[in-house]
């Protein structure tokens, strides 16, 4: 989720049991169906995605929903002690479909609970806080027992990468992960 904080998150969540972990997990695939609802094909989008640096040369594995498995994964079994792998998850990925319908938008959610985990595009409403997340921004949703938590920024990007790694190995090295 490159520049999103999520792992260290839990730092401050002390004592809280985490039942749900829900979100947009793959920026890239979120800054092209926001360009889909702004009038552009997939294509269009996809070689715009390109351009900015935020889809790779080969981007299988952001449109099929791969990535955003991978990133579940971890965070499922980071938060909730799942021990799933990422070909447990079922996934969907995204494709050329019109993103919005009947004041939905449709977006690529990850979502883990004691029932499973699973990556597909679905339609939220406006009344859904992932709703509001557009172009390369990645969301994170941490429901607990006490509360819900939900973190929002930058998904994509050499920058944005590049900060992230310099994040967790700043924590790493810090004894804080």
């Amino acid at each position: 989720m490159s520049g999103t904080p999520s792992i260290n998150l839990y730092r401050i969540m002390p004592g809280i049991r985490v039942l749900r972990v829900r979100g947009i997990l793959n920026g890239t695939t979120n800054f092209i169906l926001t360009k889909m609802e702004e009038g552009m094909s997939f294509q269009e989008a996809l070689s715009e995605a390109r351009r900015m640096g935020y889809a790779e040369e080969d981007p299988t594995l952001d449109l099929n929903g791969f990535d955003a498995a991978a990133k579940l994964a971890i965070l499922s079994n980071f938060y909730m002690n799942t021990g799933i792998t990422v070909h447990q998850i079922r996934r969907g990925g995204i494709g050329e479909w019109t993103p919005m319908t009947r004041g939905k938008r449709i977006k690529l959610v990850a979502r883990a609970d004691k029932d499973g985990a699973e990556v597909s595009p679905i339609e939220v409403g406006a009344d859904d806080p992932l709703f509001h997340v557009s172009g390369v921004e990645n969301a994170l949703i941490i429901e607990g027992d006490i509360q819900t938590v939900m973190v929002r920024g930058p998904g994509a990007g050499p920058i944005n990468a590049a900060y992230g790694a310099f994040c967790d190995l700043y924590l790493l090295t810090r004894g804080f992960l």
